[in-house]
């Protein structure tokens, strides 16, 4: 879709909307939406703005060759791995939603 150039992406559900999502300029969200809400965390660019997409979707993150900073992903806070140079991260809805 995009390449990001900012300090970070947050990929919440609906009941995690009112949280980070909305401090970082994110969307609320009704909770039985089945959706997925993607915020940049101060994009270099304003023509990456918040989006809504439908559970369904597969969101790929993958760190570009450009010899820039290191890219983390973090787990709600608790885990947190160091993406390597075209190394790609696949996020989607679970068989066994909570």
């Amino acid at each position: 879709m995009t390449t990001l150039i900012g300090d970070g992406l947050i990929i919440a559900t609906p009941n995690g909307s009112t949280a980070y999502n909305l401090s970082a300029g994110g969307s609320i969200v009704q909770s039985n939406c089945e959706c997925m809400c993607l915020t940049p965390i101060a994009p270099h660019s304003l023509s990456f703005r918040p989006l809504i997409i439908p559970l369904g979707t597969v969101v790929t993150l993958k760190k570009p060759v450009d010899n820039r900073n290191s890219a983390w992903v973090s787990l709600d806070g608790a885990t947190r791995f160091e993406l390597e140079e075209n190394e790609m991260f696949a996020i989607k809805v679970s068989k066994s939603p909570i």
